[in-house]
């Protein structure tokens, strides 16, 4: 900004006291007056700068006395001081961003275990069904801090019909699905396909989970090749996960938070136009 403009948008503002000019605070006797009918300018420097006062151009860190056609300036007090710290702490500070998550799934799929492992760090034995429950945790993605908020939801069927909050104010879902059972990898394509519906036919972001990835190869009903081929058809993300595993659950959350930004960022490409 111009050092004249600078001048008109601050107050007027007083001399340095005669310390910090050290004992001189007016220009001494026999100072040659400039061609503004002005003093010649002495300039004496301090740490937190200028606001310029008129008689030519100030220089930031700098104060020139005798100056008649503006006010003098003053460094600024402990108060300008603190809150230019302040603002520069905000600066620093990192963006906090708000996601929203609906978890889904057959019942007794890990579901509530999911958010639980992620949330506590703890992995439930057992629980009673959920109805419906919000959790929230703060979680850092690379340099961005996420507020995330969890919806964990009742057991859902091939008959369940899809609220209108399951779409609305929604960032990304997580479809999970138990490795040991073909009928919840069939209720996740059904779920899929409705989400897909209410949302106008757009891209959404989603993570399938195949869950109780833990669990003996005799138990399992759903192979990995097919919970990848089913995400690879949305254009989704696979991870086959374990709820005991705290790791393994955190990285499912990042992942979501990850392909929110991915999908928000390709829809946007897509929508952009070319100027010719």
């Amino acid at each position: 900004m111009e050092p004249a403009l600078l001048a008109r948008m601050r107050p007027p503002c007083s001399p340095p006291s005669s310390s910090l000019l050290g004992g001189v605070s007016a220009p001494p006797a026999g100072t040659p007056a400039n061609s503004r009918g002005g003093f010649r300018s002495v300039v004496v420097t301090w740490e937190a700068g200028c606001c310029g006062c008129g008689d030519g151009p100030a220089r930031a860190g700098s104060y020139r006395a005798g100056c008649r056609a503006r006010p003098r300036c003053s460094p600024p007090g402990p108060a300008a001081a603190g809150l230019s710290g302040a603002v520069l702490s905000a600066r620093a500070m990192p963006l906090v961003r708000y996601r929203k998550v609906v978890i889904l799934g057959y019942r007794s799929v890990g579901k509530t275990s999911l958010a639980h492992q992620f949330v506590d760090g703890e992995f439930l034995e057992c629980y009673d069904p959920t109805v419906e429950s919000t959790y929230n945790k703060m979680l850092m993605v690379g340099k961005d801090e996420f507020h995330l908020q969890l919806v964990d939801t009742a057991g859902q069927d091939e008959y369940t019909i899809l609220p209108p909050s399951f779409s609305i104010g929604i960032h990304g879902y997580l479809l999970v699905y138990s490795v040991t059972s073909l009928r919840s990898f069939q209720v996740v394509k059904t779920l899929h396909n409705r989400l897909y519906e209410s949302r106008g036919k757009t891209r959404m972001p989603v993570v399938l989970v195949g869950n109780k990835a833990d669990l003996s190869m005799e138990s399992r009903e759903v192979k990995t090749d097919e919970g990848k081929k089913l995400a690879d058809s949305w254009g989704a993300v696979f991870l086959e996960s374990s709820a005991k595993e705290n790791q393994m659950t955190r990285g499912i959350f990042t992942k979501i938070i990850e392909e929110i930004d991915r999908v928000d960022n390709s829809y946007g490409a897509e929508r952009s136009c070319l100027l010719m």
